[in-house]
């Protein structure tokens, strides 16, 4: 069993290095860029949320508070959503910043509740695009 496991994850890895090694520079800039603006949107939407509480708080530091639950998201502790860890990691950073614990507390509950619609909606509109594009199925290459 153990054998079988670290061969499938060997074969993971090359299938993985196969898959990079085939896109164009172009396609990694553009998926980059979109990253990139899917994780500025998502610290902005944060801030705009945090703003309408009418504390004074900066985006830098709102995008310091947004960094905890993004590393707390690695800590293998997850339940579904991450509902308890995605929130006392935002409590701990509002903390930090000088924000008091029952504020903190809503505030992270909030947070939360609008960044999980936000990757369904942001989910679903990849969905559709990607049902309605012309784009080869993730599995088509390795089949002949």
């Amino acid at each position: 069993v153990k054998n079988s496991f670290i061969k499938k994850i060997l074969s993971t890895f090359k299938n993985s290095i196969i898959d990079l090694s085939n896109l164009k520079i172009a396609d990694l800039v553009a998926n980059f860029s979109i990253s990139v603006l899917i994780w500025a949107s998502q610290f902005i939407v944060n801030y705009l949320i945090f703003k309408s509480t009418s504390l004074g708080i900066s985006l830098l530091d709102m995008v310091f508070v947004s960094v905890f639950p993004i590393i707390a998201s690695l800590l293998p502790l997850q339940i579904p959503a991450g509902f308890g860890t995605t929130e006392g990691a935002w409590v701990i950073g509002f903390l930090i910043i000088g924000i008091n614990l029952d504020l903190s507390v809503v505030i992270a509950l909030i947070l939360h509740i609008f960044a999980i619609i936000f990757t369904i909606v942001l989910g679903l509109i990849g969905l559709s695009l990607y049902h309605n594009s012309k784009l080869p199925s993730f599995n088509d290459h390795r089949s002949a």
